[in-house]
């Protein structure tokens, strides 16, 4: 883990630990729910959708400030 967000309080660090594990999950969720649309508007011809509404940055993002990480498989 890196060092958290000072400006993030009243968290310990089991707290943290949690709540990156939860913001993994979600991450891989919604990178999944990304690509299956991804997947569909390529069988439709169509051009790829935009990541922004499924949150993914903002998602990593919120992991960074609580001193962790969440990164899909996909990301290295």
């Amino acid at each position: 883990m890196s060092k958290p967000d000072p400006t993030i309080t009243g968290l310990d660090e089991a707290d943290r630990a949690l709540l990156i594990e939860a913001l993994t999950a979600l991450r891989d969720r919604r990178g999944r729910e990304w690509n299956a649309a991804c997947d569909h508007a390529e069988h439709l011809g169509k051009r790829r959708p935009s990541l922004a509404p499924y949150g993914i940055d903002a998602i990593v993002r919120l992991a960074r400030r609580l001193g962790g990480d969440a990164k899909h498989w996909l990301d290295g």
